[in-house]
């Protein structure tokens, strides 16, 4: 509302939708924008075959980013890929990384309607090695490729497993292929503990070159190993800190 506005000197954004909504704001306002993803190369990968959408979202993100004041973003790679592509003043854009907080877990009747489910996925991964994913399916996420290595280990003499979380609707086992329904973060975590390794299987893309997915923090709090492809800021993180391979 105008009168709220009216009120504050400054405005933090979140990604696009906020970064929209402050194209409409007074310009005498400061305009702070949390950055996460470059969402012109994001649109493309989900929509190939659009051509003149991706023009059009090009425009209203350099709009966007320009009229920001200050800017986080969450690596290296992603300030100097989006200031070069929009000529921005790299002055104004910082680096503020992903980072992860536990959290609050639900009532005692939230938890007794997961246990059920905790309890079958670890009867069907009991006396196995767990390969877990945690994560969505956008184009990116290279669920393709897991699913394709999955058939590969199916015939190794060692007993795996792939546990993917947060993409199906019901828990699914096919093969040596674990699907469990998105759940709530706390009760992920319990799921997550389970696995012996976790993997970052995306592709090598532009929008993966200067992403930090959430899911890394969430792999390295667990204390795991972590199988990363080569993919920019992800895998260089992973590296870095001796959280696994890559």
């Amino acid at each position: 509302p105008k009168m709220i506005l009216n009120e504050v000197d400054m405005v933090f954004a979140h990604t696009a939708v906020g970064g929209l909504l402050s194209l409409l704001m007074s310009k005498k306002l400061t305009i702070h924008l949390d950055w996460h993803g470059v969402w012109e190369e994001e649109f493309r990968m989900q929509h190939p075959s659009s051509k003149h959408l991706p023009q059009l979202i090009r425009y209203i993100e350099k709009k966007i980013l320009s009229r920001a004041n200050s800017i986080s973003v969450v690596t290296e790679e992603m300030r100097e890929y989006l200031g070069e592509k929009y000529k921005l003043d790299f002055e104004k854009i910082v680096i503020a990384p992903n980072g992860y907080e536990k959290t609050v877990e639900g009532s005692n009747e939230n938890n007794r309607a997961y246990d059920d489910l905790i309890d079958e996925v670890t009867e069907c991964v009991k006396n196995k090695h767990v390969i877990l994913y945690a994560g969505g399916s956008q184009s990116w996420q290279g669920l393709d490729r897991l699913y394709a290595a999955s058939k590969i280990i199916q015939n190794s003499s060692v007993d795996y497993v792939v546990v993917i979380c947060g993409v199906s609707k019901k828990l699914n086992v096919e093969g040596c292929v674990i699907e469990v329904p998105r759940v709530p973060q706390y009760i992920l975590f319990e799921i997550m503990k389970l696995a012996n390794l976790f993997v970052i299987p995306r592709p090598l893309t532009i929008v993966n070159q200067v992403a930090m997915p959430t899911k890394l923090v969430e792999y390295a709090s667990v204390g795991r190993a972590i199988l990363s492809t080569p993919i920019g800021a992800t895998s260089r993180m992973v590296m870095e800190n001796n959280l696994g391979i890559v």
